[in-house]
């Protein structure tokens, strides 16, 4: 009984750190811009085809 009772405080204690993990990157406007390139970097790169359909050489 105690193992099920210590593993769901373990869950909702990274629930807990994710939500102030994200408050504190909201208040931090440098951090945003920063996640928003990121995400853009990263969307650029999974749409790369799309966006570019030629390569290099072409």
């Amino acid at each position: 009984m105690e193992m099920t009772q210590q593993s769901n405080t373990t869950k909702r204690g990274r629930f807990r750190n994710l939500q102030d993990m994200w408050i504190r990157m909201r208040r931090n406007k440098l951090a945003m811009v920063g996640l928003f390139i990121l995400i853009v970097l990263v969307l650029v790169a999974i749409f790369a085809d799309q966006i570019a359909p030629y390569g290099f050489a072409e």
